[in-house]
């Protein structure tokens, strides 16, 4: 008669724990999660022990904007690995705007104004009906009558 004796090593976090939150220790160039820190607790008698370990992340949820170490963010053990599935707001954050996408056509709304950027170029649309753009060249191509309306018209 023989028999298998299968172990589990207390210190791997099981598959189907509940998400945690973690912080961001390593990014990649362009701000992909790599790396995140855990802390668990060990709650003894008289004390709470905190212990630090750094997790590769195997993967992180498409909607996660560019991350920055130390940002707080919500993490999935899977049987695949470690995988970001949130990043939380920290206390200074501002609600996201609210933008929809409705059969292809993307709409963003701001309560005051919205401004799209880059670094040598913006288009801001303010709450008054107000278009700013700046940019080092403009150009527009139309296939029909362009119109330019308003009173006065000024070119350089």
């Amino acid at each position: 008669m023989s028999a298998t004796v299968t172990s589990i090593d207390p210190k791997k976090r099981p598959f189907n724990s509940q998400p945690e939150v973690a912080t961001v220790s390593s990014i990649d160039e362009q701000g992909r999660i790599i790396q995140v820190n855990l802390i668990t607790e060990a709650k003894g008698n008289d004390f709470v022990n905190q212990t630090v370990t750094s997790q590769v992340v195997t993967s992180q949820a498409k909607h996660i904007s560019r991350a920055v170490i130390n940002d707080s963010v919500l993490v999935q053990n899977t049987a695949q690995g470690l995988i970001v599935i949130a990043q939380l707001a920290s206390p200074t954050d501002s609600p996201s705007a609210h933008i929809t996408d409705t059969n292809g056509h993307v709409n963003v709304k701001g309560e005051k104004s919205v401004t799209l950027s880059t670094n040598k170029g913006t288009i801001e649309v303010h709450d008054d009906g107000r278009i700013v753009l700046d940019a080092t060249e403009l150009s527009a191509n139309s296939e029909r009558d362009f119109s330019i309306a308003g009173w006065p018209i000024r070119l350089n």
